[in-house]
C-alpha cells in the first residue's frame, strides 16, 4: 500500500492513505494563460473493458507449509469484461491476507479509473506525484484526488489526477 515516485533524482516510498496534503478551491482549478479558460474539474471515467473481471493472486501460503496458493478477487458487476488478470508474489501470506490484499487493488483499481486533469498556478508547486489532495467541486462537494502526474510549465502545473478513496485499503480479506 504505497506509491513509488522520483522527485528531485531520489526515489521515494510513499504510503497511501495519508491525509491530504492540501484542499483547492474550485476557482484554482482552472488556471490558464489563455483567454478561455478549460473546465475546472471535468472527470472522465475509465473504459470499463480495461478493468478486468477479476484478478487472482498467486503466492506461498504460510498455513500450508509455503505451498502455492490462489486467492481471487471478483467485481461481480461487468459490463462486457471477462478478464482474469494474474498477480504473482513470492512473498508468504496467509489467505486472508492475500485476499485482503487482492480485494484492495481491484478496487483501488476500479476507483482510480476515474481521472481528470487540474491546472494551477505556482503557489501549488509543492504539490508532488503521489500527494493526496482534495479538490472542491463546481457545487461545494469535495472529492479526495491523488496526484499521478505532474508536468511543470512556469507559470502553470499541470496535474493528472484520480480519484482516491482511502477505505479500499482496508479490506477485511474474508476467504475460506
Amino acid at each position: 500500500f504505497f506509491e513509488v515516485t522520483m522527485s528531485e533524482g531520489k526515489i521515494k516510498f510513499v504510503p497511501r492513505g495519508a491525509s491530504a496534503v492540501a484542499t483547492i478551491p474550485y476557482l484554482d482549478l482552472a488556471a490558464t494563460t489563455e483567454e478561455e479558460p478549460p473546465e475546472p474539474l471535468s472527470l472522465r471515467p475509465g473504459n470499463d473493458l480495461e478493468i478486468p473481471a477479476q484478478k487472482a493472486l498467486s503466492y506461498p501460503n504460510l498455513y500450508n507449509d509455503y505451498q502455492p496458493d490462489i486467492q481471487y478477487s471478483d467485481r461481480l458487476i461487468t459490463a462486457t469484461s471477462v478478464t482474469i488478470e494474474p498477480v504473482q508474489t513470492s512473498i508468504g501470506m496467509t489467505p486472508a491476507e492475500a485476499k485482503g490484499g487482492i480485494d484492495s487493488q481491484l478496487l483501488d483499481q476500479v476507483v482510480g479509473s476515474v481521472g481528470t486533469v487540474i491546472s494551477l498556478l505556482g503557489d501549488y508547486s509543492r504539490l508532488e506525484p503521489t500527494d493526496p489532495i482534495i479538490a472542491t467541486a463546481s457545487d461545494g462537494s469535495l472529492l479526495r484526488l491523488r496526484l499521478v502526474k505532474k508536468n511543470d510549465s512556469y507559470p502553470l502545473l499541470t496535474f493528472e489526477a484520480v480519484l482516491d478513496d482511502v477505505s479500499v485499503l482496508t479490506s477485511q480479506g474474508i476467504t475460506s
